[in-house]
Order: C-alpha cells, then structure tokens, then sequence
C-alpha cells in the first residue's frame, strides 16, 4: 500500500543513484531529510532538465515509504487545482493534505527554458486560493515534509533564496529549509 498509493511515475531507491553526480553537502542535506522525525522539513532539488530531479525525489519518497511513511506524489499542475477543494475526500488511504511527505514534481521547466513558468508569489498566490489567506492550505504546506522538484537555469541560488522566504512568510522555520542542486 505505502508504495500503490503514492502513484509514483516509476520506480527508483537510493541504492541505484550514481553518487558522483552530487555533492557531499547535498549528500548530508538528502540524510537530513530522511532522518528527520518530525514534520515540516522541506527539501528543494534544483537541476536542469534531464538532471535527475524527480528520480532523486522518487527515491528519496520511496525509501520513506518502505519505512511505512504515507507519501503522495503529484505534478505542481495537478495540485494547482487541490488548493481549491475545501472539502477533499480521499479515494485512497490518504491524500496530499494527509499524508506525512509530499513530492510536488515540475513546478519549473528549467533550462533550456529560460523563464519560470511559476514564482514563489504566484505559487503562495494559488495556495490561497487567490483570497487573502487559506491557512488550511497553507498549514497543510508548512506542516508537511515536501520535496520541491524545480528545474532552475543556473545553479538555482537566487531561485533558492526566492522560494526559502515564500516557505518562511508561512512559517516554516529557516533551519527545516534544504537545497540539493544537481548539475
């Protein structure tokens, strides 16, 4: 079940990532998440297209789901339209508001496009529903271990530091903020 109802787009561990594609710092940052007891532990994976980044986060999902961790895959485009069911019923055990990580995959394109399709403002913005604030979505946001997968251009520092204070404006605390930044 805690591998059936992710719905990851295909299978992938740790034990298969060629280790001389990241760095040890990003190494370290990987462990953390995975090591973390708690909630609200957020971990951003930047690269280009074809760099790894939603194999990385499937298998860092998956390995939290063979640890009996309730996880829930989704594209950033699907979940655009969750923010907007106030009252979600599940079809499954659990569902991206109650489940313990969440990996939010292709919220940017990344080179060789140029542009972000999706700001952290804008982002915050859907969250809200386009209302003031919609502290359901966004305590569920702050409150939940989530895997950002963003496609970023460079080496995704200034995207980094754009979507860190979105997550601190909501509360997250600036110590459970991650980066890993695939070539």
């Amino acid at each position: 079940m805690y591998l059936q109802i992710p719905q990851y787009p295909f299978q992938f561990r740790l034990s298969q990532w060629e280790a001389e594609q990241i760095s040890e710092n990003d190494i370290n940052n990987i462990n953390r998440f995975l090591n973390h007891k708690g909630n609200g532990m957020h971990l951003f994976v930047f690269g280009s297209k074809n760099s790894g980044k939603t194999r990385i986060s499937v298998g860092i999902a998956t390995e939290l789901s063979i640890k009996h961790k309730p996880c829930f895959y989704i594209t950033a485009m699907k979940l655009y339209s969750m923010f907007f069911d106030a009252d979600e019923r599940p079809s499954s055990l659990w569902n991206w508001r109650s489940s313990s990580v969440l990996v939010i995959d292709d919220i940017n394109a990344g080179h060789p496009v140029k542009q972000d399709l999706i700001s952290p403002e804008y982002f915050l913005n859907l969250v809200d529903t386009y209302s003031t604030q919609n502290e359901i979505n966004r305590n569920a946001i702050k409150n939940m271990n989530t895997i950002w997968v963003l496609g970023s251009s460079n080496n995704g520092k200034e995207l980094y530091g754009n979507w860190h204070e979105m997550l601190e404006n909501i509360g997250v605390d600036k110590k459970n903020i991650l980066s890993v930044h695939l070539p």
